[in-house]
């Protein structure tokens, strides 16, 4: 299990709307690719969980910042990747 801590600040980065993508893939039960920002493949990881706390209000009560924790879970051993998304690709 991996756990990855994150904050999204809409004012200057980020959308709310990031996390609502998360959960749908989540809850997809597909597992989906973690790729590192330098394109390192580390393999399959099924979105196992999404917390998040909403801080810093606006006037109309949206969040200034959120900060949310999301735990994922491995399906394959990196190496494999490639031939596991052909086969969730393929069927």
């Amino acid at each position: 299990m991996i756990t990855l801590d994150g904050s999204i600040m809409p004012e200057f980065m980020g959308t709310p709307l990031s996390l609502t993508a998360l959960r749908v893939m989540g809850d997809t039960g597909k597992s989906f690719p973690l790729i590192s920002g330098t394109g390192k493949i580390f393999g399959l990881y099924f979105l196992e969980d999404v917390d998040e706390t909403q801080t810093f209000f606006f006037p109309n009560g949206a969040a200034r910042k959120i900060e949310f924790k999301m735990t994922l879970k491995q399906k394959t051993k990196p190496g494999t990747l490639a031939n596991n998304i052909i086969s969730s690709v393929l069927g």
